[in-house]
């Protein structure tokens, strides 16, 4: 059965750093909705202006799907876990408390690393 919720990084191409984490049930939906967001100038402005830089660099935002869960809760615990420990995040919840407090939520195993490779690497825009 494939797990339905997935924690993912948006990444700098530039020097590999994570700029925002978030969680989601409709990867393919939430890959296009970033650049969308871009686009209209919606959505969190720290984020735009970073995915402006990169644009503007010749490049292209990277968007790594880093694990994948079978319950919302487990995903919601994780991403809140990896905003708690990465600094520099453009995320939203890095102003105000996660929506999942991370010690009370299950999760399986330990958080993996940001240097290995995500399983899934896309580009954005398409």
């Amino acid at each position: 059965m494939r797990s339905p919720y997935v924690v993912y990084f948006l990444v700098d191409p530039r020097d590999g750093s994570v700029f925002y984490v978030g969680c989601t049930s409709q990867w393919g939906k939430r890959q296009k909705g970033h650049y969308g967001e871009f686009l209209r100038g919606k959505g969190n402005a720290r984020k735009r202006e970073r995915m402006q830089q990169i644009y503007d660099a010749g490049l292209k935002v990277l968007m790594w799907k880093m694990r994948s869960f079978r319950t919302e809760a487990e995903a919601l615990a994780t991403e809140a876990q990896f905003i708690s420990q990465i600094r520099g995040l453009t995320n939203r919840a890095t102003k105000k408390s996660p929506r999942v407090d991370a010690a009370r939520a299950p999760t399986h195993g330990a958080l993996p690393s940001i240097a290995v490779m995500a399983s899934a690497a896309l580009a954005l825009p398409y």
